[in-house]
């Protein structure tokens, strides 16, 4: 995508103390002001962008509960927000 800004750089920039990567291309992010998962990606992208011409294909979601295996930082992070 030559010069194009990427998302990994959104969510530093927009959510410095509340994002915590999980995977190559996988974050997780806190926003207790977000509602639904548009509002996470209006915060990423700004409102009147497209966002396959910013950050290519992606996809935002929330979930209430989670199971897996992971690192102890991950499932403190998880905690340390209430979830």
């Amino acid at each position: 995508m030559g010069n194009a800004p990427n998302i990994e750089d959104a969510i530093k920039s927009k959510y410095p103390n509340d994002h915590k990567k999980v995977g190559e291309l996988a974050w997780l992010v806190s926003d207790s002001k977000a509602i639904t998962p548009h509002d996470v990606d209006m915060v990423l992208l700004g409102s009147g962008q497209n966002p396959v011409n910013i950050y290519g294909p992606h996809i935002v979601s929330s979930f209430s509960g989670y199971w897996g295996y992971h690192d102890k930082e991950t499932w403190e992070w998880l905690n340390h927000r209430g979830m």
